[in-house]
């Protein structure tokens, strides 16, 4: 079922690159038994990404919260992911506020397999780096390329390196990597900071583990003895290998991470 700007259309779908002319900022929220999972982190999230836009709103700020609650409850979702989108078409009304549409549907999801976070999975990288990565957006172009990419290599994920040969972040997922129970990942700067990576910085400062915020290059890498990436449906899942390097994937910090994540969302 489609939501749009208030309406409710019965096996209405919608492809992104209906909206390819436009700048659409987005969300997308995991449902766990019947509630949404961080709904708060998304909430925050997308009104800074609104807010970075320097895009003024009648509203002020979005309660996704809301919204969310409402399309899980119409279209009794028990599980899955729910994409949120606001749609500005460029224009402002007579009192300078910008014009959007909103739309919200329910997504085709992936998630790991009990083997994957068991033995964890091949990525490779790609150099390519995100405009404006504080952003939230839709990058039509990049996705695309992406998707492409990953079904050529027939991994899991794609790191992106910068323009400065900096592994910063996945295509659809964040990354950290462990050395000596240290945990390193890209400076807030670099990144889109996803809900999942934020949740995992807080456990780790909550656990006494040291956070390193710094980006390794490629050839760095092999330095690292664990990695993993966070995102709305891999949570937190084992690197088992980068462009055939290697990491251990029974890691003592990774799994203690892990465990402490898995037992947040079983609350």
């Amino acid at each position: 079922m489609l939501y749009y700007n208030g309406n409710w259309i019965e096996k209405g779908e919608l492809n992104d690159s209906q909206l390819s002319e436009f700048f659409t900022i987005y969300e997308v929220v995991r449902v766990f038994k019947g509630s949404p999972v961080f709904i708060q982190d998304n909430t925050e999230r997308l009104n800074a990404s609104i807010a970075k836009s320097d895009l003024k709103l009648q509203c002020g700020t979005i309660d996704l919260r809301q919204r969310v609650e409402i399309y899980i409850q119409k279209c009794g979702i028990s599980e899955g992911n729910i994409k949120y989108l606001i749609v500005f078409s460029g224009k402002t009304n007579n009192q300078g506020f910008a014009e959007y549409d909103e739309y919200m549907v329910q997504i085709p999801h992936r998630y790991p397999s009990e083997t994957e976070y068991a033995q964890g999975v091949a990525v490779s990288t790609i150099n390519s780096e995100r405009l404006n990565p504080e952003i939230k957006y839709l990058n039509i172009s990049l996705r695309e390329l992406c998707n492409r990419v990953i079904k050529e290599k027939g991994v899991y994920e794609l790191l992106l390196i910068n323009s400065e040969g900096k592994i910063t972040e996945g295509s659809r997922s964040n990354i950290f990597f462990i050395k000596s129970d240290r945990l390193y990942t890209s400076p807030d700067s670099m990144v889109l900071g996803g809900t999942a990576r934020k949740r995992v910085l807080k456990l780790a400062k909550e656990l006494g583990i040291e956070i390193i915020k710094e980006a390794p290059t490629i050839g760095e890498v092999s330095e690292y003895q664990a990695a993993f990436i966070t995102g709305t449906s891999p949570l937190v899942l084992p690197i088992a290998s980068i462009d055939g390097i290697e990491f251990d994937v029974e890691n003592k910090t990774l799994r203690t991470l892990m465990e402490h994540y898995f037992n947040m969302i079983l609350k």
